[in-house]
């Protein structure tokens, strides 16, 4: 859900999983809570080895969106993946799918009641 754009994106989504979910079909989902937002406020900056290969990975935050910087140092030539992710309002997503006619589950960090706090939503919508 992150990588979707917008909230029209969102509904288009869940319009196109409905026409391929069978009668009481069911999607399951995460998306970031705000408290990812909070996190990233400061820049985080990992680095690191893989196998024989360096890498950095840098996340920071604004407004709604979290931006990833991927860079892998192999044989002289650095490799780039820039990735942004939308976070959002939890209380709008859950309306599209009711507006689908999905009924709805939400839990924090797999097992926790929906008003905890924490890094992702957990959702489930049952046709």
């Amino acid at each position: 859900i992150n990588y979707l754009a917008s909230l029209d994106e969102v509904k288009s989504m869940f319009r196109a999983v409905k026409r391929h979910l069978k009668e009481n079909g069911i999607l399951i989902f995460d998306m970031h809570t705000p408290d990812r937002l909070q996190e990233f406020n400061e820049e985080f900056i990992e680095e690191g080895m893989i196998d024989d290969v360096p890498y950095q990975w840098t996340i920071f935050s604004n407004d709604d969106q979290i931006h990833h910087h991927f860079a892998f140092w192999k044989d002289g030539t650095v490799m780039q993946e820039f990735h942004v992710q939308h976070v959002f309002d939890l209380k709008d997503v859950l309306n599209l799918l009711h507006e689908e006619g999905f009924k709805t589950e939400v839990f924090v960090d797999f097992d926790l009641p929906e008003d905890s706090s924490g890094e992702k939503y957990f959702v489930i919508g049952r046709l």
